[in-house]
């Protein structure tokens, strides 16, 4: 693949304790495309933007790195590819780390198409809590339909961005381009991104109740901006409206309506776990088991 370029896109926050960690785990990977790595710090308060000054000088016209001109992770995912030059884009936390050798997979599986299109590829999980290392997702055949596992060509990129700047992050905006809008999904079954968890996650595998709904909820504003924007473009009309739907009846905790939907029943199960405490609490016992780890 000659003269073919990879845009990574990396916001960042107090990522003092693990930049320097992503960043190498990036350049060391082989990959037969010119390299760039975007990081945008998002108003940090403490050393990350000198630590990757340093990184920077070590990589001069690798590393571009910038300051958002609004706070917050969307806005800075937004300019982080206003910046981009390269042909495919690819997200990363600044406290995750890319596994090593998977990249170039990733990037071969939507190389010959000018369609738009989007890898998707495993997540392992690693943590100093024990409860939370080493969790494979998803379970079985297939990639991960959020931020991190996402790999896609600029043909997409140019349709999904600007991200509402409303969302509190990119998964679901861009589950709806896989679920919704005519483009092709390649999946890759190794794992090619490492989460770190962490008390600082943004989402948290055990957050309690309370916050973990509020926070669902927002994110799943990302429908009802899709259907607004793409109304003409989307496959399944009815699909979408009924996942809009659902999520209204479970904050109102309404899960036996919830099972009146036309969704499947792992749908209908998901938005009935997440719509009281006790359900909640039963599915964090089990969490290591539904999502199949290793």
């Amino acid at each position: 693949m000659i003269n073919k370029k990879i845009s990574v896109l990396i916001p960042v926050y107090n990522e003092e304790k693990y930049i320097s960690d992503c960043i190498y785990s990036i350049l060391n990977s082989i990959i037969n495309a010119e390299l760039e790595i975007i990081i945008v710090d998002d108003m940090s308060t403490d050393d990350t933007f000198q630590l990757v000054c340093k990184i920077q000088l070590e990589n001069p016209g690798v590393i571009k790195l910038h300051k958002t001109p609004i706070k917050g992770k969307v806005n800075a995912f937004n300019f982080a590819y206003e910046q981009s030059e390269g042909d495919f884009i690819v997200f990363i936390g600044g406290d995750d780390l890319l596994a090593p050798n998977v990249l170039q997979s990733r990037i071969d599986v939507i190389t010959s198409t000018t369609s738009p299109m989007i890898s998707l590829c495993k997540i392992r999980t690693f943590s100093e809590n024990k409860d939370l290392d080493n969790i494979t997702f998803p379970k079985g055949n297939g990639g991960a339909k959020c931020g991190g596992a996402m790999l896609m060509n600029k043909k997409l990129a140019k349709i999904a961005f600007p991200i509402p700047n409303t969302l509190p992050n990119e998964d679901t905006w861009f589950k709806a381009f896989i679920d919704f809008y005519p483009i092709k999904v390649a999946h890759i079954n190794d794992v090619g991104l490492l989460y770190r968890q962490h008390e600082n996650n943004s989402i948290k595998l055990q957050s309690s109740f309370e916050n973990f709904s509020h926070n669902l909820n927002i994110r799943h504003k990302a429908y009802e901006y899709f259907i607004n924007r793409f109304t003409n473009e989307i496959v399944n009309q009815r699909k979408i409206k009924q996942l809009i739907l659902s999520e209204s009846l479970r904050m109102n905790n309404d899960f036996f309506k919830i099972l009146l939907t036309s969704l499947s029943f792992k749908e209908k199960l998901s938005y009935i776990v997440h719509s009281n405490k006790f359900f909640y609490l039963v599915k964090l016992k089990l969490y290591k088991v539904l999502s199949g780890r290793l």
